[in-house]
Order: structure tokens, then C-alpha cells, then sequence
């Protein structure tokens, strides 16, 4: 089994060691230098597909100072423009999922803030008792967010509602 991993440096190894990862997806990994074995790692966790087919395409959208070996020119034409149209997209798409995925860990704060928030609030007996009174539905929803057990933008939604 050592020899599949020969090739692969040991972060990217320690990333996927608990992994289904298809067999093929090991021979694409090996074509990219270790930083760029890493950040695919990272980029198959977060959206969980393992498959050699996803490597490929992660491979094929590397840029060649990431590679090991520049790949050898194909066909020329309307191939090589098609191929780098390819690699462009798939490089702009890796950085919005980065930005998305920044962009979710700063909400997911500012939800948790706010909940420690309305915590502090139905912690107070006469906040409590004036929405009981006037507004026992907010009251309601407040206390399915106090009650919730972890803040996610995923459930926040489902819990909610």
C-alpha cells in the first residue's frame, strides 16, 4: 500500500488518511508539488468528492509552476485555447469557494454573537415577562435560537423554521 502513497507528501496524507479515496486519484495527485497536494486535499474535503475524475480536473486547472513536471502539449489550436479557457475557470471557481468559504466562518461568528446575545437578553426576568406579554411570539423564536445546539448556516435555517 506504501507505493500508492510514494509521491504524495505527508500533510496531504495526514488529510485524506481516513478517506475512500478512489485508487486513480492518487496517480493525478502525484503530478502536483506538495503545496498544490495539499490545497486539493483540502479543496476534496470541504466538498467531499474523493474521485479521480475531480482530481483530474484539479490537475488539469493547476498552474504549471505547481506541477511537478509541465504536462507535454497535446494538440495545437483550438484545443490548447479551449484547455486554458478550462484552466482559467476552474481557477476562478477555487477562488470564489475560497472567498464563500471565508465568507461563512465570519457569518457563522456573528450568528454566535448573537445568540450569546439573546441568551444575555431571556436571561433578564423582565425582558422575558414583557415579550411573554406583548410578544410571545418573538419570545418563541428567540428561544428556538437560544436553544439551538450548535450555530451553522445550514441548520440555522431548518431549526428556525
Amino acid at each position: 500500500m506504501g507505493w500508492i502513497l510514494d509521491g504524495i507528501c505527508p500533510e496531504a496524507v495526514e488529510l485524506l488518511k481516513d478517506k475512500m479515496m478512489a485508487s486513480g486519484s492518487f496517480r493525478y495527485l502525484k503530478k502536483m508539488k506538495a503545496a498544490r497536494q495539499i490545497e486539493c486535499a483540502m479543496l476534496m474535503i470541504d466538498i467531499n468528492d474523493f474521485t479521480a475524475h475531480y482530481v483530474q480536473a484539479l490537475l488539469e486547472s493547476s498552474d504549471i509552476n505547481q506541477l511537478v513536471e509541465p504536462p507535454k502539449p497535446k494538440l495545437k489550436g483550438a484545443f490548447t485555447r479551449k484547455s486554458a479557457r478550462m484552466q482559467d475557470e476552474m481557477s476562478k471557481l477555487e477562488r470564489e469557494y475560497k472567498l464563500i468559504k471565508d465568507n461563512r466562518g465570519q457569518k457563522n461568528l456573528a450568528l454566535q454573537f448573537m445568540k450569546n446575545y439573546l441568551v444575555r437578553l431571556l436571561n433578564n426576568a423582565r425582558i422575558t415577562k414583557f415579550l411573554d406579554l406583548h410578544h410571545p411570539d418573538i419570545l418563541e423564536e428567540f428561544q428556538k435560537i437560544v436553544d439551538m445546539k450548535s450555530i451553522n448556516t445550514n441548520n440555522v435555517a431548518e431549526e428556525v423554521s
